[in-house]
């Protein structure tokens, strides 16, 4: 092969390089996502990859029925446990809550870095299923440090 064909070979990868990105970055939506963070910030672009990536609303959606699952069976437990067995499903209860609390908060907050938050066309509060999200973690936090305190 010759210097030419692999320079243009070269070039055509840059292209196509250059081409990804910017439609990288046009997904992205607003300049500076929550005024802190620009369209080449890397840790943007990083929580916009794996927002993007294939399995992450999978693993959501997997960990919405696990904790729609925990609901269920908190239903049928008072809020006082009565033993030491009742106790330690009470505990693991408040355990799951808390690590469940905090996986959809992330995954609000790694939305929000992304797509920034309500202003731009394709920011987070745009979609009426994010809005929901954001209520409901939001209201979540609320709860777990309302709980917390005894008032």
């Amino acid at each position: 092969m010759s210097d030419i064909e692999e320079h243009v070979q070269e070039l055509n990868k840059e292209i196509k390089l250059i081409n990804k990105l910017s439609k990288n970055y046009k997904a992205l939506g607003c300049q500076e996502s929550i005024y802190i963070f620009s369209k080449k910030n890397w840790f943007r672009r990083s929580a916009f990859k794996i927002v993007q990536w294939h399995n992450f609303e999978t693993i959501i959606l997997v960990l919405i029925v696990l904790s729609s699952c925990k609901l269920a069976f908190d239903t049928y437990f008072t809020e006082e446990p009565n033993g030491e067995a009742e106790e330690l499903i009470f505990n693991i209860s408040n355990a799951l809550d808390f690590i469940f609390n905090i996986c959809f908060a992330i995954e609000c907050g790694l939305k929000i870095i992304s797509f920034g938050f309500c202003f731009g066309e394709n920011s987070y509060l745009t979609d009426t299923w994010n809005q929901m999200d954001f209520i409901i973690v939001f209201s979540s936090i609320i709860d777990m440090t309302v709980t917390g305190v005894d008032l």
